[in-house]
């Protein structure tokens, strides 16, 4: 019976199918949390080794059982070459080799597809801008189902067996980090208080969270802005603010448009008591 080296000192492969692993490409659909998300270096199985390209690679936990309720994985390309960009950041940047290389990925590409979905279902996609890049997606959770590919220019939608390629799309947002299923934190302040009875009565929002007001959500702007908030920013500024005030990504948005609103911001500044000067809240 052919044996292995002592010196190569390897373990037999578990024969129990419980300590199978699943395969690379996961169930068809399932709600998951996001273990880690991040930009790799890909090639496509040893396929394009010598000119390799960027995905985003999203290491997922099933939350409905799905997939035997083992962990997969989940590759995005994104149409840039590693030869064009360095990752930066724990993976959550991308960042030109040169000034004549890449500035910018393709719209086209199946993360690109995957985003605007997310997009669809709510998700400020700008807030893959910050400071921690893509990996701001841990302990997020979707619903992901895999869909043909679209039909692209000089790409083919099969596979060499004649199978059709896929990719995940979003179904729907469950959860953003530090959010409950239910769209909603788990902790977090309250809204500001309620304006002087001598001041004008604050605007309500028209989304799902009626307790918290626009004023509230520009008194926590200018909060978090030290007092100034420019109304040229005001859309971002008071998403970022109505976050902290423990409202869902798809309720934030709604209400950061509405106080963007002239007639909503300027019944906000008058009832916090607050000035405009030079196109920017003072408070």
């Amino acid at each position: 019976m052919p044996s292995l080296p002592d010196s190569m000192n390897l373990q037999p492969i578990s024969n129990d199918v419980d300590d199978f692993s699943s395969p690379a490409f996961g169930p068809e659909q399932a709600d998951v949390k996001v273990l880690s998300c991040e930009y790799i270096s890909f090639d496509y199985k040893g396929t394009i080794k010598d000119d390799p390209i960027v995905a985003v690679q999203m290491n997922c936990e099933p939350t409905d059982g799905s997939n035997d309720s083992k962990n997969f994985t989940i590759e995005w390309p994104t149409g840039a070459k590693m030869s064009e960009v360095a990752i930066m950041d724990g993976g959550g940047q991308l960042v030109p080799k040169s000034t004549s290389t890449r500035k910018d990925l393709h719209n086209n590409s199946n993360w690109a597809l995957c985003l605007k979905s997310m997009k669809d279902c709510g998700f400020d996609t700008r807030l893959l801008n910050g400071d921690s890049g893509i990996n701001c997606l841990k302990d997020a959770e979707f619903t992901f189902k895999q869909v043909p590919q679209p039909t692209r220019e000089g790409l083919s939608t099969k596979t060499d067996k004649g199978f059709d390629k896929k990719y995940y799309t979003c179904l729907k947002i469950l959860a953003m980090p530090g959010e409950t299923k239910k769209g909603r934190k788990a902790a977090g302040p309250k809204a500001a208080p309620a304006a002087s009875s001598q001041a004008a009565p604050a605007a309500a929002s028209s989304n799902g969270n009626s307790s918290i007001t626009h004023a509230a959500v520009i008194q926590q702007a200018l909060k978090t802005g030290g007092g100034v908030l420019p109304i040229a920013t005001i859309k971002d500024a008071c998403f970022h603010a109505a976050k902290a005030l423990g409202m869902s990504v798809k309720d934030a948005f709604a209400i950061s448009k509405e106080c963007a609103e002239e007639n909503n911001y300027l019944e906000a500044v008058n009832a916090n008591k607050l000035d405009i000067q030079d196109n920017t809240i003072i408070g």
